[in-house]
C-alpha cells in the first residue's frame, strides 16, 4: 500500500485541572471528591473522639478500640480512594497519548489504539463544516474543542470531535486550510479533466454538416 505523505496531527493534550471541568474526567472529579470528603469527615471525627468532653474512664475503655477501629477503616478506604484516583489519572494519561488525528492529502484518519483499537476515515468531500468552542474555562487555560461536521446521516457518525485541544485557535486554523485548500484543489482537477478537449454544439453541427455533403457526392 503506497504511504500517504502526512501534512499535519492532532492529539489532546492531558491537564488535571482543566480536566476536573471536562466530560472526559468526571472520574476522576467523583473520585477526588469523594477522597477529600473521606479525609474531612474523618479529621472530624478524630478530632471528637479524642475531645476532652468524654470521661477518663470511657477514654481507657471504649473510646480507645472505637477509635483504633475508625483509624484503621478510615485509612483503609483513603487509601483504595487514591489508589483509584492514581488509575483513573494513569488511563486517562495513556488514553489521550494513544489518540491522535492525522491529515493527510484528501481524507483525515482518526485513531486510538488504546484497549479497545477504533480507527475513523472521513474524506474532506464529505467534511461540511468545523467550528471551534471555548468556554471562559477553556480560554483561561489555554484549551479548546474543535468539531468537524459531516454529511452523514446518523448522528452516531456524523463527524469528529477533538478534546482537549492545547492552542485550538492555530489548530483550527491549520486544518480549516488544509480541508478547503485540498477539498478546492479537488475540484479545479476534476473541472480540469473534464474540460480536456472540448466539443461545442457548433463544432458538432459543423462535422455533421460536412458528412452529408460527403454522402451527396
Amino acid at each position: 500500500m503506497e504511504e500517504r505523505e502526512l501534512l499535519y496531527q492532532v492529539k489532546p493534550n492531558f491537564n488535571f485541572v482543566y480536566e476536573m471541568f471536562m466530560p472526559t474526567g468526571r472520574k476522576i472529579k467523583y473520585t477526588l471528591f469523594i477522597l477529600i470528603l473521606v479525609i474531612i469527615c474523618y479529621f472530624f471525627i478524630s478530632i471528637a473522639l479524642n475531645s476532652n468532653s468524654m470521661s477518663i474512664e470511657f477514654m481507657q475503655k471504649s473510646s480507645v478500640e472505637i477509635y483504633n477501629i475508625f483509624n484503621t477503616v478510615s485509612i483503609v478506604i483513603i487509601a483504595i480512594l487514591a489508589l483509584k484516583l492514581i488509575v483513573h489519572l494513569v488511563i486517562q494519561i495513556w488514553q489521550y497519548n494513544s489518540i491522535r488525528y492525522s491529515f493527510y492529502d484528501d481524507y483525515l484518519e482518526y485513531e486510538d489504539s488504546f484497549l479497545n483499537q477504533h480507527k475513523k476515515t472521513l474524506r474532506y468531500d464529505n467534511i461540511k463544516e468545523v467550528e471551534i468552542r471555548r468556554t471562559i474555562w477553556d480560554r483561561i487555560n489555554g484549551y479548546g474543542i474543535i468539531i468537524i461536521y459531516t454529511n452523514a446521516e446518523k448522528s452516531s457518525s456524523n463527524g469528529l470531535i477533538l478534546y482537549s485541544i492545547r492552542d485550538p485557535l492555530k489548530t483550527y486554523n491549520k486544518i480549516d486550510e488544509i480541508i478547503h485548500d485540498k477539498y478546492s484543489l479537488q475540484k479545479e482537477d476534476s473541472i480540469n479533466v473534464q474540460d480536456i478537449n472540448p466539443i461545442s454544439e457548433e463544432s458538432k453541427i459543423e462535422d455533421s454538416f460536412k458528412d452529408s455533403l460527403n454522402n451527396k457526392e
